[in-house]
C-alpha cells in the first residue's frame, strides 16, 4: 500500500493534503511529532477527519510520535511521548508506530493490549541512519517474536552491497509482516518494489516536502512504479550507474509498459560496484537492464564473450538481458545513434567525412556506428592522444582507414569537406560550453549533439544559427530505449 507520510504542522493543511493526493494513496501515515503543540489536541479527530477527505475510498490511518533520535521532531519528554502513543491507542488508528526498543513493561502497554485485541496493529520499527546492521534478520525475528506485529526496519545503505543485504533480509522473513526499507540513494529500489520485497507499505510525501531520505511523491509511485498494482512476480528491469538520479530511462520505460499493459516495473538503481550489481540483480530476479556512465566498460568486461560484437566493436555495453543461460550484453547505443541520423541525412553514409568530437566511452559508440556504415571519420579531442587511443583500439572492428585522430591545423583543414559533424562529449550538458567554438559552421552540415539536457545545447544553437540542419540527443535517447524496450517486452511475455 502506498502511504502518504504527513509533513503539516496542522490539521486543516494535512486534510487538504490528503484530498489533494486521494487518487493516489491507500494510507496516511500522520506524523503527530510534526504538529504543532495546539494542533495535538486534535489527535482523535485524526482517523475520522481522514475518512471524511477521502470520501468513500478506504484508506488506513497510521499514527507516529517520532523521537529526534529516528528522524523525528518531538520536542516533548518521553512519557509526553508515550502518552500521545496511548492516547491514538484509543483514537481508531489503524496502525500505531511504537519503536522496537520499547519494552512491553514500559507504558505503551495500553498500545500493545490494544493490538492484541484487534482494535490497532502495531508497527514496531528501528531506525539506523549510519547503515545497515549485520544483525537485521535476528532484530526483526526478535521484535515479531514479541506480539503480534509489523516490523519495520529502516537503514542506510551505503552501498550495492549494502542494499543486497537488504534484500537477502527481506527474502529471509518473506511470509512475515514486515516493513524493510532502505534509506536515501542506495535505497531507493526497496521504496518502489514493495511487492518483491513483501513490505505491507511504502512511504511517500507531499512534492517538496521530504519527510524522510528518499521519498518520492505519490503521484510518481503510483503512476510510474505502479506501486498499488504491483505483484511479487512482476519482471523486474532496471537501469543502473553512478549518479542515477538524471536518467530518463524509469520515466520512458515504465511509461512504454503501462502503455502496452505490460505487468513489469523499470528501477534506477545507483550501483558503486558492478560485480555487487550482478549478485544483487540474480538476487531480485531481474530480467534486464540498461547501463550508463560509469559502468559501460566495466560490464562489457565482466560478460566477455556473453557480450555481441556490437558492444565489442563500441566498447561499451548499454543492454544487459538474461536468458536461460545466463546474461547477454549488447549496445543499442549504435542504433539509437544512427536511427534519428538517417532520417535527417536521407542518403547512403557511405563515403561522407565526418568529425566526432570526443574520445570517451561515448566517442568510441559513434564512431564505430558510422565507420561500420563507410563514413570516413576523423576523431578530435582536446587530449589528443586520447583520440588516438580511440582509433587503435576500434581497428580490429572497423574497416581499414576509415578512423583518423586530428588535431591543431589538421582538424581544421579536415574541416572543409565535412558533411556531418558529431558532439560525442558532456560539454554542453545543462547548457554549459562548447566543445567545438574553434569549428565554424558553414550551414551545410549535419551537427548532432548526443547531449540530451537540455535538448538545445550551445553546439545545437549555434549550428541551427547557421542554417545547419540538426539532430538532438533526445532523439538518440528515444531511438535507443525503443530498441531496448523490444527485448524488455520480449523477455516480461515469457514471464
Amino acid at each position: 500500500m502506498i502511504a502518504l507520510t504527513t509533513t503539516a504542522d496542522s490539521v486543516s493543511t494535512i486534510v487538504a493534503d490528503i484530498a489533494s493526493q486521494l487518487r493516489w494513496i491507500d494510507a496516511v501515515e500522520f506524523r503527530i511529532d510534526l504538529l504543532s503543540a495546539n494542533e495535538r489536541a486534535n489527535l482523535e479527530r485524526l482517523p475520522s477527519l481522514c475518512r471524511s477527505a477521502a470520501g468513500g475510498k478506504a484508506v488506513a490511518t497510521i499514527a507516529t510520535v517520532r523521537r529526534r533520535g529516528d528522524g523525528g521532531a518531538f520536542d516533548g519528554s518521553e512519557p509526553e511521548r508515550i502518552a500521545l502513543l496511548a492516547r491514538a491507542a484509543g483514537a481508531g488508528f489503524d496502525y500505531i508506530d511504537v519503536e522496537a526498543d520499547l519494552s512491553p513493561a514500559d507504558t505503551v502497554r495500553g498500545v500493545l493490549d490494544a493490538a492484541a485485541r484487534g482494535a490497532t496493529t502495531a508497527i514496531r520499527s528501528f531506525h539506523d541512519f549510519d547503515g545497515v546492521p549485520g544483525d537485521l534478520v535476528e532484530r526483526m525475528r526478535s521484535v515479531s517474536a514479541s506480539g503480534p506485529c509489523v516490523t519495520k526496519a529502516a537503514v542506510t545503505p551505503r552501498t550495492t552491497a549494502d542494499l543486497c543485504r537488504i534484500v537477502q533480509a527481506a527474502d529471509e522473513l518473506s511470509g512475515s509482516p514486515k516493513i524493510v526499507i532502505g534509506m536515501g540513494p542506495h535505497g531507493f529500489p526497496t521504496r518502489v518494489l514493495p511487492a518483491r520485497l513483501g513490505n505491507t507499505f511504502t512511504f511517500c510525501s507531499i512534492p517538496g516536502s521530504s519527510a524522510a531520505p528518499g521519498h518520492i511523491s505519490p503521484q510518481e509511485m503510483h503512476d510510474r512504479y505502479r506501486a498499488s498494482q504491483q505483484r511479487a512476480g512482476w519482471p523486474i528491469f532496471a537501469v543502473i550507474g553512478d549518479p542515477i538520479g538524471h536518467s530518463r530511462s524509469p520515466e520512458y520505460h515504465n511509461a512504454r509498459f503501462i502503455e502496452d499493459e505490460v505487468p513489469a516495473v523499470y528501477v534506477p538503481v545507483l550501483v558503486d560496484d558492478v560485480d555487487d550489481w550482478f549478485d544483487l540483480a540474480s538476487r531480485l530476479g531481474v530480467f534486464g537492464f540498461s547501463v550508463t556512465i560509469p559502468h559501460k566498460e566495466s560490464v562489457l568486461a565482466r560478460l566477455g564473450e556473453a557480450a555481441d560484437e556490437d558492444a565489442r566493436g563500441a566498447g561499451a555495453c548499454n543492454t544487459v538481458v538474461r536468458d536461460a543461460a545466463g546474461w547477454i550484453g549488447t549496445n543499442t547505443d549504435t542504433v539509437g545513434f544512427l536511427a534519428p541520423l538517417d532520417e535527417v541525412w536521407r542518403a547512403d553514409l557511405a563515403g561522407v567525412r565526418v568529425l566526432v568530437a570526443g574520445a570517451g566511452g561515448a566517442a568510441r559508440g559513434v564512431v564505430y556506428a558510422l565507420a561500420r556504415r563507410g563514413c570516413s571519420v576523423y576523431v578530435w579531442n582536446r587530449t589528443a592522444d586520447r583520440a588516438e587511443r580511440l582509433v587503435h583500439d576500434l581497428h580490429p572492428h572497423v574497416p581499414d582507414g576509415s578512423v583518423a585522430a586530428v588535431s591543431g591545423e589538421q582538424a581544421r583543414s579536415v574541416a572543409a569537406s565535412i558533411g556531418i559533424v558529431v558532439n560525442a562529449t558532456s560539454v554542453g550538458m545543462h547548457g554549459e560550453g562548447d566543445p567545438l567554438d574553434w569549428y565554424s559552421f558553414t550551414g551545410r552540415e549535419v551537427v548532432y549533439d548526443i547531449v540530451y539536457t537540455p535538448p538545445e545545447t550551445p553546439v545545437i544553437e549555434r549550428a541551427a544559427a547557421r542554417g545547419c540542419r540538426v539532430v538532438t540527443g533526445d532523439r538518440m535517447f528515444a531511438a535507443q530505449a525503443a530498441a531496448q524496450y523490444e527485448l524488455y517486452r520480449a523477455l516480461a511475455a515469457r514471464a
